[in-house]
């Protein structure tokens, strides 16, 4: 029986973290956060500071029982029938080709609580000025409402897909696993987002990230017209016919 995987992460993350577990690339100084890591073979170039490295990378030693299970998991993975992404090719062309080159076939297509915490007196400071919803919420639902015109996001693989369709401009602040690698996609790359923030060691200051959102909702950036044409793009992939319907079906086919 084939076996296929699902990534809940983009191409991108996806490849990143094949390539750290068939490299193993590492720093000189693992204590130092801010020490960079080159990950060879890959696309762009791509440097990170040692704390935008994966948990799932960095937090075991090797060796350890832990690393080697993440590892193997991650070598049969690469080693499957084929892979399925949640993603789009006018997305991620490049890292979608790349993966295609590292698992050495072509079978990638595409397929459509608990709450954090929250600092003591915050609640009390936002009263009359924001909305707090601890659990579930109906996310895409309330990025599409009209008065939503900017979108803080820590680019989760999620939450920037539900962002793309409604066609605002998105504020970066990534806090960990693939956050940072998703952000230089849309920031560096896409042209898409706005970077305001890096994790908690780069909280940025009130008035600069209040000056950000004032532009990034009166549309006197770039960043506002690439949003909208990015939306435009993706919105013709997942109609019927588009590059999305093509590739779930070409891969539910490749199946029987």
């Amino acid at each position: 029986m084939p076996r296929v995987v699902f990534s809940p992460s983009g191409a991108i993350g996806l490849s990143m973290f094949f390539t750290l577990w068939k490299d193993l690339p590492k720093v000189d100084d693992p204590s130092d956060v801010n020490c960079l890591l080159s990950i060879p073979n890959f696309p762009n170039c791509l440097v990170l500071p040692w704390y935008q490295v994966p948990q799932l990378y960095r937090m075991f030693k090797e060796g350890d029982p832990d690393w080697e299970f993440q590892k193997n998991g991650s070598l049969d993975n690469i080693a499957s029938w084929g892979i399925v992404l949640n993603t789009s090719t006018c997305l991620e062309q490049v890292y979608i080709d790349h993966i295609k080159k590292q698992v050495g076939h072509d079978r990638e297509k595409h397929v459509a609580g608990d709450y954090g915490e929250i600092s003591k007196g915050f609640e009390d400071r936002v009263v009359g000025r924001g909305y707090i919803i601890k659990g579930w919420a109906p996310q895409v639902s309330i990025l599409r409402h009209l008065v939503v015109g900017t979108f803080l996001t820590h680019y989760g693989w999620n939450s920037t897909l539900e962002g793309i369709p409604t066609g605002v401009t998105m504020l970066t602040w990534p806090m960990g696993a693939e956050q940072f690698l998703n952000a230089k996609l849309f920031v560096e790359q896409l042209r898409v987002g706005i970077r305001v923030g890096k994790g908690s060691q780069n909280i940025p200051e009130s008035a600069m990230l209040a000056s950000l959102l004032a532009e990034a909702v009166n549309g006197s950036r770039p960043e506002r017209l690439q949003a909208k044409e990015l939306y435009d793009a993706v919105l013709g992939a997942v109609v019927k016919g588009g590059s999305f319907d093509k590739h779930l079906n070409e891969f539910v086919d490749s199946l029987y």
